[in-house]
């Protein structure tokens, strides 16, 4: 053993320099792994997030949904001008750490817009949401998984897949909003978190019609949300028309207008997370 242990010391003291330059660059590592540790994880920075909902990319020069007074009388949008609306929404949001879609990302089936999408949001960062506009194969260019979650800080970011419709008792759709068993066995696992907890998913709980009334078919989604007790914003479009925070039992649910709506070309809203 003592002759294991001159070699080692004759090794260090002939290498003198070599040993001091990996020594200092271990201690650099160290300490910058230590940095992040305590930024990331015991002290993060706070989190700003931008959020852009039904962006409705396609070639219409206007969709007209305001037929509906339930809505609103000026429901109408812009899809053809998305690129346009876009680059505004980026000057606007310059200092946002990612940016976040809630939804109708497409307005209809062509590839050839799915794309356009695609390259008008190169090189920013984007969570994308499904809406009920979102076709499966399309959607699976901007998004591997239809819902899915990730970590940043303190916060868990859950991204939901209500897209599709309840169906009645003799299986006719009766609206969007619908989450299946398997994603509902997923979600409640995904809140098992210490982190607090941000939703999205396309379409609100509530009722278009009076946004103070949770639809009966939404409650159970509304239990899981109070009960986990992390949950703390969730964030929806389909309506296109509101810009509205709607607080119960310690949530908040925001409502964000369409980026496409006429008049309000380029809305967005940004949060920032502590």
């Amino acid at each position: 053993m003592n002759k294991i242990i001159t070699k080692i010391r004759d090794l260090i003291r002939s290498n003198k320099k070599t040993f001091s330059f990996f020594a200092i660059i271990t201690t650099i590592t160290i300490a910058t792994s230590a940095y992040f540790f305590i930024q990331n994880y015991l002290h993060p920075r706070p989190l700003t997030i931008g959020f852009i909902t039904d962006i409705h990319a396609g070639n219409q020069v206007w969709r007209d949904d305001g037929a509906d007074p339930k809505i609103s009388p000026d429901n109408i949008l812009v899809p053809r001008d998305f690129e346009k609306n876009l680059q505004s929404v980026f000057s606007n949001t310059r200092n946002t750490d990612f940016i976040m879609t809630l939804g109708d990302n497409l307005n209809g089936t062509s590839k050839k817009y799915a794309q356009k999408l695609l390259d008008a949001t190169s090189g920013h960062k984007i969570y994308w949401t499904k809406g009920n506009h979102d076709k499966k194969a399309l959607f699976q260019m901007f998004s591997e998984k239809n819902y899915y979650y990730f970590d940043k800080g303190n916060w868990r970011f859950i991204v939901l897949d209500n897209s599709e419709s309840f169906k009645d008792e003799n299986g006719s759709p009766i609206g969007h909003g619908y989450i299946d068993p398997t994603q509902i066995d997923w979600l409640k696992e995904s809140l098992k978190t210490t982190r607090n907890v941000l939703v999205t998913m396309h379409v609100p709980l509530f009722r278009i019609d009076n946004l103070n009334s949770v639809r009966p078919e939404m409650q159970d989604l509304q239990n899981i949300f109070e009960q986990s007790g992390n949950v703390k914003y969730v964030l929806s479009g389909h309506f296109h028309v509101f810009d509205k925070t709607i607080e119960l039992n310690g949530i908040k649910y925001v409502l964000v207008p369409s980026m496409s709506w006429m008049n309000h070309e380029g809305s967005y809203i940004t949060l920032t997370l502590e």
